[in-house]
């Protein structure tokens, strides 16, 4: 086998783990293979890697047993960071939004809020520090907004979002480290 061909074998699938978690993370089980058109317009299909069917399954399923192994938090953090909060719903009811929360979303983030809990300790109010996971996790909502619903005073709010903020943070940086040099060390990401 030439150098050429053989290089094409170990070229990594994805460029960074960021790639390649959000792909896994967000792989429907059942998506078709893409037409020839849509592979041809790709850059997937430039970059000689179409992940589809079958292929794209067991490439989603290897990079989300990474995953598996961070525990927690790590393994919450992530699949809060990279999964799509929500997912389409073709109900057909008149007053269907079109979309339905990701159960895979909705558990990280509990699982994620049940280790701040834990984590941060004293008396806390459960709702306000998932509400705040919440928003740690991209849900658009001010600190007035969150604390009017949670019925606490704003600067509570921000308070204990300040300690929400800097312990996710942490975890999550150290999550994102160890998958990072995972994927690497398996050639998934560059």
């Amino acid at each position: 086998m030439s150098a050429a061909l053989q290089q094409q074998y170990e070229e990594p699938l994805f460029r960074n783990a960021h790639e390649a978690l959000k792909f896994a993370c967000n792989f429907t089980h059942g998506q078709l293979k893409p037409s020839v058109m849509a592979l041809l317009s790709s850059k997937t299909y430039r970059r000689g890697k179409g992940l589809g069917g079958n292929d794209g399954a067991a490439q989603a399923g290897m990079i989300k047993q990474e995953i598996e192994g961070l525990g927690s938090p790590g393994r919450a953090l992530m699949l809060a960071r990279f999964t799509n909060p929500s997912v389409s719903c073709s109900c057909g009811v008149i007053c269907c939004s079109g979309e339905k929360p990701n159960k895979a979303w909705v558990s990280a983030i509990s699982d994620a809020t049940d280790y701040a809990v834990r984590a941060l300790g004293g008396i806390s109010n459960h709702r306000l520090r998932r509400a705040l996971v919440e928003r740690y996790f991209g849900r658009k909502a001010t600190f007035g907004v969150i604390a009017e619903r949670m019925g606490v005073n704003r600067d509570t709010a921000s308070d204990q979002n300040n300690k929400i903020v800097a312990l996710l943070g942490r975890e999550e940086e150290k999550a994102m480290n160890r998958i990072s040099t995972e994927l690497k060390a398996l050639n998934v990401t560059g």
